[in-house]
């Protein structure tokens, strides 16, 4: 597989992955500042192998390396908002249908789409700008 897919899948589904099937980690306020940390490195290899690939003519997605700081940086402001209107954390819904969930399902909703579509976007507006 070309690395520049890889690259790409890696940014865009990571934090999709942490958020689906370990987001006991992102609530968990030491855990988030530790995957903050993991995610700024991650950046910074993203933004060197990026600065480094300037110029080669072809589409760059080493960009792509910078969601998931943004996807977890994002969590923690959405879920401290959540917890302080609703006082309590948002539920995890896949496969929940009781009733009453309208606002942890926007809450899930809302995120995957922000990780997501706007990530996506992102990625591959920078991805031909900086060819």
């Amino acid at each position: 597989m070309d690395t520049d897919v890889f690259l790409f899948l890696f940014g865009l589904l990571s934090p999709l992955f942490l958020f689906l099937f370990f987001r006991n980690l992102l609530d968990n306020k030491n855990s988030w500042k530790r995957i903050i940390q993991g995610t700024m490195l991650l950046a910074i290899f993203g933004f060197i192998f990026t600065f480094k690939a300037i110029g080669s003519n072809k589409m760059n997605f080493s960009i792509a390396l910078i969601f998931p700081l943004y996807a977890v940086a994002i969590y923690r402001p959405l879920f401290l908002w959540f917890n302080k209107r609703l006082k309590r954390p948002p539920i995890d819904t896949a496969y929940n249908w009781k009733s009453g969930l309208f606002w942890d399902r926007l809450f899930n909703i809302s995120y995957v789409l922000l990780i997501t579509i706007v990530s996506m976007l992102l990625i591959l507006l920078l991805a031909s700008v900086l060819k």
